[in-house]
């Protein structure tokens, strides 16, 4: 099962004329998360949130694990991996494990950046 979480803005609906119409979602917050869901096979993991979502859920366990290029876009899109709960992100192994990620993560060479 993964899942994805994207939180922007985004038109649903009808769309269509009268011969033809289909119920749809459409917009680039759409798009990402169409993206964000393929991406969690290639990372392994069950649920990758988007920049903004991750703010929004602050108090819980994320780490950023990736940049994501998007078509028609210049800048690469950070991810981020839902690791767990509050109670998580409180704990000392949790803080020192994401502090040693963030380490790792300056240093590393990513090709795709």
């Amino acid at each position: 099962m993964a899942a994805r979480l994207r939180d922007n803005h985004r038109t649903v609906g009808n769309f269509g004329s009268s011969h033809r119409f289909d119920y749809s979602a459409i917009g680039d917050a759409v798009n990402v998360a169409a993206r964000l869901e393929g991406e969690t096979k290639s990372c392994g993991v069950e649920i990758l949130l988007g920049p903004e979502t991750a703010a929004r859920v602050a108090d819980y366990a994320t780490l950023p694990i990736d940049r994501i290029r998007r078509r028609g876009r210049a800048e690469a899109l950070e991810i981020y991996v839902l690791s767990g709960d509050e109670k998580l992100m409180e704990s000392a192994l949790f803080r020192e494990l994401r502090s040693r990620h963030l380490q790792l993560r300056e240093f590393s060479v990513d090709g795709r950046r």
